[in-house]
């Protein structure tokens, strides 16, 4: 690769992050931009890994950990005082804490936050005011700041974290939709044999990663509230699974335990939504909720909680349902809704699509981002 190419380095927790949110964005400035990843690369694999990209490992963990982050913060002032960046972009919290005081630190240049969501919006206390405090501290060291939806930023404002500029690209989103690939549903039991699903149940989809904070308990609760009422009612969770789940089905849910599949994190997600019938999204905490939107570009109709990042990844009563965050009874009283009025559901299906070809189809949103970005350097 030439030398006169500029150089952008990308930092977060884990590669799957930037499988999701940037392969596309790396493919479509690859020619003009020298990317570079730092992350965490003990979970790399072939799912995972964006081709032709160098990655370069930092043993950072989400959780708190005085001495491993201090580590990590000398292991970063270290890498970028021996390589040089246009452009330094950071994306999840932990990462971005750590990343953005090293480049404070080493006077790096055009240092970019991207926020997806607080990890301290479903906190208490004094653990809320820390976690606050490091928002606020990657808010100082950053010379630019973005988030992903503009309900998100409202948010921020509202909870004094900076008064700086935090820009929303677009309608939101980071990398918006593949229309093309989340397209509407056709034969539907022809892709649910290639799954081994049932091509006669009613199937609920949930699609994320698999932990507390996007409400997989609330969901599982919810399920086992109503699994009883309706024999043909089946769920499918797809994602990276951060709490064994198996396991906590089998001690804590062996009443629902055959009514529910669970699938890896997979780059071919789009099948599973194809196959599915209806979407939940029990989240406490989101900043935009990209699987939303991938949903609804395959015309699933969609239950979501009324957490404040996802107020704009759908309409209420246009394409789904949200429901009080937290709520068993709220969520329960949407599915029920959704499951027995078949009418409701072709309503919200025939309004999903058009809704994501309008605001967050792919090709849109990273125009936008690329002219951002490069703006920059």
């Amino acid at each position: 690769m030439s030398n006169f190419k500029k150089k952008i380095l990308l930092v977060g927790n884990v590669p799957v992050t930037f499988k999701v949110f940037f392969e596309d964005f790396i493919n479509l400035l690859n020619k003009k931009i020298n990317f570079d990843i730092l992350t965490n690369t003990q979970s790399l694999n072939k799912k995972n890994i964006i081709p032709d990209i160098r990655y370069h490992h930092i043993p950072i963990k989400r959780e708190i950990g005085i001495l491993s982050d201090f580590y990590c913060l000398l292991k970063i002032i270290k890498f970028l005082t021996t390589k040089k960046y246009d452009l330094i972009i950071s994306i999840t919290p932990k990462a971005g804490l750590i990343s953005s005081i090293a480049s404070y630190l080493t006077f790096s240049k055009n240092k970019v936050h991207i926020f997806t969501g607080q990890v301290w919006s479903n906190k208490k206390f004094i653990y809320r005011k820390l976690l606050i405090f490091f928002d606020k501290v990657i808010c100082y060291c950053s010379d630019f700041l973005v988030c992903d939806s503009r309900a998100q930023r409202k948010y921020l404002y509202k909870n004094n974290l900076t008064k700086k500029k935090i820009e929303v690209i677009g309608y939101g989103s980071i990398c918006g939709v593949d229309i093309k690939k989340f397209n509407l549903i056709r034969n539907k039991k022809k892709i649910r044999k290639g799954l081994n699903l049932n091509k006669d149940h009613l199937l609920l989809i949930y699609v994320g990663r698999i932990n507390y904070d996007k409400g997989i308990d609330l969901l599982l609760k919810t399920f086992e509230n109503i699994y009883k009422r309706y024999d043909n009612l089946r769920l499918i969770i797809v994602g990276q699974d951060e709490i064994d789940l198996k396991n906590i089905l089998n001690k804590k849910y062996f009443k629902i335990y055959n009514r529910i599949k669970v699938f890896p994190f997979t780059n071919n997600v789009h099948q599973y939504l194809k196959a599915s019938d209806i979407f939940v999204f029990p989240s406490y905490r989101e900043g935009f909720g990209l699987s939303v939107i991938e949903a609804l570009s395959c015309g699933l109709p969609v239950i979501v909680s009324d957490t404040y990042g996802l107020k704009d990844s759908f309409v209420n009563k246009l394409n789904g349902l949200k429901f009080k965050t937290g709520s068993v009874t709220s969520f329960k009283n949407c599915l029920i809704k959704m499951v027995e009025n078949k009418k409701l559901r072709l309503k919200f299906s025939k309004n999903a699509r058009k809704f994501v070809i309008k605001k967050f189809s792919r090709k849109k949103v990273l125009n936008l981002y690329k002219d951002y970005f490069l703006k920059m350097i």
